[in-house]
């Protein structure tokens, strides 16, 4: 009789890992970003779907065929030699790798855009000239690149090529509003800026490791949050100011906003690295993408809500 609650117990087990263990995991204006995290907020979605449906037809596949368990010969730890959670850990390492690397690149493209003198003059030209087209150009850019990487996201090296060329493209976004803020003497605050935003980020994310809530209920509110925040946008940044209409109270509601609904991604996408499975490649760079925009766009709220517009 033990024996048999013993192996009732194994098998229990082996349907939560079955369940559980290939689970996929799933973001100058801040305009743009914001946008871009609305298509991987999509992608994830549609992908946690065909998930959820190529799930229940294992289960019912399994108990049509008269068991719920899977056979020892067939578990992870026989077929691959390794405990799932040492892969989830792996795993794991390598979002946050992804992510130290893109934040870095895009740290010193910034930094190259602020210092070099020559191309921060032309920069600055380009954005004073052109600056509709420019902002078309970037937008284009942003989702073509983020598209082109979401499409190839699981063809090594076409993948990280992706990553690279959409994170230049982000750094370029940034480094144009950083290259502004330094023309006008605001150096400081954005050293400022990009402070707060690392203690706000590295906190949340401490928090979310060391705390048991599960963070998956802010799913829905988020994305009602950031699509209202993406309509705000276009109307305090590009409606209002044909009419004439500028209101530096309603731009600092706005900020406060945003960065209220990136804090809650940060702890959203970081709840869904810790409680997700993930052991792939494409996996870990959507992951850490996702992470990058919503650090992006926190730092960009809070460097216009320290310097003004």
């Amino acid at each position: 009789m033990a024996s048999t609650d013993e192996q009732a117990r194994r098998d229990a087990q082996r349907m939560e890992f079955g369940r559980t263990g290939n689970a996929n995991m799933t973001y100058g204006s801040t305009t743009p970003l914001a946008a871009s995290r609305v298509v991987t907020l999509a992608t994830q979605h549609s992908e946690d779907r065909q998930l959820r449906r190529q799930t229940s037809s294992n289960l019912r596949r399994q108990a049509s065929s008269g068991h719920l368990s899977v056979k020892e010969e067939n578990s992870y730890e026989t077929l691959v030699g390794i405990a799932p959670k040492e892969v989830h850990n792996a795993w794991i390492l390598k979002v946050y790798s992804l992510l130290a690397l893109e934040l870095g690149f895009t740290t010193l493209i910034c930094c190259i855009m602020m210092f070099v003198t020559p191309i921060r003059i032309a920069v600055l030209h380009v954005v004073h000239n052109y600056g509709i087209a420019f902002n078309i150009c970037i937008f284009i850019s942003m989702m073509g690149s983020l598209c082109f990487m979401m499409v190839n996201k699981q063809n090594y090296p076409t993948n990280m090529f992706a990553l690279t060329l959409f994170v230049f493209v982000m750094s370029v976004n940034v480094g144009v509003v950083c290259c502004i803020y330094y023309q006008r003497g605001l150096g400081g605050m954005i050293a400022l800026a990009a402070g707060i935003t690392a203690v706000v980020f590295l906190s949340l994310t401490f928090y979310v490791w060391m705390s048991d809530t599960d963070f998956s209920y802010l799913q829905g509110f988020l994305f009602s949050s950031l699509t209202a925040l993406i309509f705000m946008q276009v109307a305090v940044y590009f409606v209002l100011p044909l009419f004439g209409v500028h209101i530096k109270a309603l731009n600092n509601l706005l900020c406060v906003f945003g960065i209220i609904v990136f804090c809650g991604y940060i702890l959203y996408d970081t709840n869904e690295i810790k409680r997700k499975f993930g052991a792939d490649e494409d996996t870990a760079i959507m992951a850490s993408i996702e992470l990058y925009l919503d650090i992006l766009n926190l730092f960009l709220f809070i460097l216009e809500l320290l310097g003004g517009d």
